[in-house]
C-alpha cells in the first residue's frame, strides 16, 4: 500500500518539527479566515516591509538562495490573482523606482506590443517607519493572451535604500481584476517600510544579545535542568466547529547521558571514543494521528544530545509509520563537531535516510553566530533568564528540521501573569509562535504558525482523553 500521500507526508513533517521552534518548507503561512471584517498583516522583518493584504489572502513563504521569496494570494489553490515580493538590489547605480518600472515596461512592449497601460504612476504610501513616505512606483498592464481574453500583469516598486528595493510581481486574471484593483491598490499604499540601515542595525544588535544569552547557557545551568521526571503533553487543533481534532501526544525527558545514547538500539556496553563522553540529553517520544485515524499513526523517537559546554553536538530522530499492516519508516540524523585546530570553522550536518532504502549526501551548513542547538531550543524557557535581569527582543539561529534550514529567528522574551511568554518570528515565516512558561520555565503551551497547540496534561488525563476517543496510547 502506498502511504506516502501529501497528508502523511506533512504529518511525518510535523513530527519531525514539532519539538523545535522551526518553521516549514516551502511555507504555508495561512492566517484564519477573518471573521470580523478585517485582514490579516502581512509582517517581514527581514524585508523592513508591513502592510495590509487584501482581505482573504493567503501567504506563503519560500526561502531563496539570498534571502525569502513571498508569495500573496487569494486562494492556495487556483488562484486568480498572486503577489510575489522580493528583495532586490539593483545592478547599476542610479537606479529608482521609476526607471526600475520604465525598464520593465520597454522589455514588456518588446514581447507584446498591443498590451495596454492600466496605472503608472506613484501612490501615496503609510511611509517608512518614523520617517517620510519612501519612493515608489506602480505599474499595471492588461495582456492580450494568445487563447483570446486578456491578464493582468504589474510591478509595485518601492525604494528601501540607495538602490536597494522591495519589488511586488502581479499576475491576476482579467476579467476578475475589475473587482480586485482597488483593493489591491488600498492594501499596497498600506505599506510601511524600515530603512535598510535600520534593519541591518537592528539585526546586528539583536544577535548580539543573543550570543550574550546564549553564553549565559553554561554547563552549570544545562547541568541544573536535569530531573527524574517525564513530562506529557498534548498536541490538537481547533476545528471550525468548536471541537478539538488531536493530533498526537509526547513525553520529555531531560537526563544527564552518553553521546552514544542517541542511538536507543545501541547498548551502552558497546560504546567507546566520543560516544562515551557525557552532556545533556533530551529524550522526546511522540505519537501522532493521522487525519484522525486511529489505524494510521505515526510514531517518533527523539533524541538531543549536547555537550556540557555546548561546543558540539548529535541528534537522532526516527519516525515509524503505520497503517493497516503496513508500515514506512524514515531517520534523521544530526551532527555538530567541536571547533578544534583541525575543524576551525564548525558545521552542522544532517542526514536524512527511509526504509525504502533512499538516502543522500549531508546536508551542510557553517555555524552561524548566536545558534542555538537543538537541545537548547527544547528547553530554552528553562535557560532564558527569569531574575529580571533581561526582558526583550534577541536574534538567534536554531535548525528547523521541517525545512531543513538554519533560519534567523527574532525572539520576545517577556514576563506574563503566570510566569513568561517568548515569541518567534522566523524569516521566511509571516506567522509568530509564541510558548509560555510557568515560572520555573516549564512549558505549559505552545501556539504553533499553523494553529497547533501543544498543552501540558498529566498522564492519567491523557490517557482518559485518547481513550473516550478511541484513539490508541502505547
Amino acid at each position: 500500500m502506498a502511504l506516502l500521500t501529501r497528508t502523511i507526508l506533512w504529518t511525518t513533517l510535523l513530527l519531525l518539527g514539532l519539538f523545535s521552534s522551526g518553521a516549514r518548507g516551502q511555507t504555508p503561512t495561512n492566517p484564519p479566515k477573518p471573521t470580523n471584517g478585517t485582514a490579516p498583516v502581512f509582517d517581514a522583518p527581514e524585508l523592513g516591509l508591513r502592510f495590509t493584504p487584501p482581505l482573504g489572502a493567503v501567504m506563503r513563504a519560500e526561502p531563496l538562495t539570498k534571502g525569502v521569496s513571498y508569495s500573496i494570494a487569494d486562494s492556495a489553490t487556483d488562484p486568480k490573482w498572486r503577489l510575489r515580493i522580493v528583495s532586490l538590489e539593483a545592478s547599476r547605480s542610479g537606479t529608482t523606482p521609476e526607471s526600475q518600472i520604465a525598464d520593465y515596461l520597454a522589455l514588456a512592449k518588446q514581447s507584446t506590443p498591443l498590451l495596454t497601460v492600466l496605472r503608472d504612476e506613484a501612490l501615496t504610501l503609510g511611509g517608512f517607519a518614523g520617517g517620510p513616505p519612501p519612493e515608489n512606483r506602480l505599474l499595471l498592464l492588461s495582456v492580450p493572451l494568445e487563447g483570446g481574453g486578456h491578464g493582468i500583469a504589474g510591478q509595485f516598486v518601492i525604494a528601501r535604500g540607495e538602490e536597494h528595493f522591495i519589488v511586488f510581481s502581479l499576475l491576476a486574471d482579467g476579467p476578475s481584476f475589475a473587482a480586485l484593483e482597488r483593493s489591491l491598490v488600498q492594501s499596497l499604499q498600506s505599506a510601511i517600510v524600515r530603512p535598510l540601515s535600520d534593519v541591518a542595525f537592528e539585526k546586528v544588535e539583536l544577535l548580539a544579545r543573543g550570543v550574550q544569552l546564549i553564553a549565559r547557557m553554561d554547563a552549570t545551568a544545562m547541568r541544573a535542568l536535569v530531573k527524574d521526571e517525564t513530562r506529557f503533553s498534548r498536541v490538537y487543533k481547533g476545528l471550525p466547529s468548536g471541537e478539538e481534532r488531536e493530533i498526537g501526544y509526547m513525553s520529555t525527558r531531560i537526563q544527564e547521558g552518553p553521546r552514544g545514547a542517541i542511538d536507543p538500539s545501541r547498548d551502552p556496553k558497546q560504546f567507546d571514543g566520543e560516544d562515551l563522553e557525557v552532556g545533556l540529553l533530551v529524550v522526546v517520544d511522540a505519537r501522532a494521528i493521522v487525519d484522525g485515524n486511529a489505524k494510521h499513526t505515526v510514531d517518533v523517537q527523539s533524541r538531543y544530545w549536547l555537550a556540557w559546554d555546548a561546543s558540539s553536538e548529535a541528534w537522532s530522530v526516527r519516525s515509524t509509520e503505520r497503517q493497516g499492516a503496513a508500515s514506512r519508516s524514515k531517520a534523521q540524523t544530526g551532527i555538530r563537531s567541536a571547533q578544534s585546530t583541525g575543524n576551525p570553522a564548525p558545521e552542522v550536518q544532517v542526514i536524512n535516510a527511509s526504509s525504502q532504502g533512499m538516502t543522500r549526501e549531508p546536508s551542510v551548513w557553517p555555524v552561524p553566530p548566536a545558534y542555538l542547538s537543538q537541545a537548547q531550543t527544547l528547553v530554552l524557557g528553562k535557560l532564558l533568564p527569569r531574575d529580571g535581569s533581561f526582558e526583550g527582543e534577541f536574534a538567534d539561529y536554531a535548525y528547523d528540521p521541517r525545512e531543513s534550514r538554519i533560519p534567523q529567528r527574532k525572539e520576545m522574551w517577556k514576563r506574563s501573569a503566570n510566569g513568561w511568554t517568548l515569541e518567534t518570528r522566523i524569516a521566511g515565516n509571516n506567522g509568530v509562535l509564541t510558548q509560555e512558561f510557568d515560572a520555573q520555565g516549564e512549558r505549559v503551551k505552545r501556539i504553533d504558525f499553523d494553529g497547533t497547540i501543544t498543552v501540558a496534561i498529566a498522564p492519567e488525563a491523557l490517557k482518559s482523553l485518547w481513550k473516550s476517543k478511541g484513539l490508541p496510547v502505547k
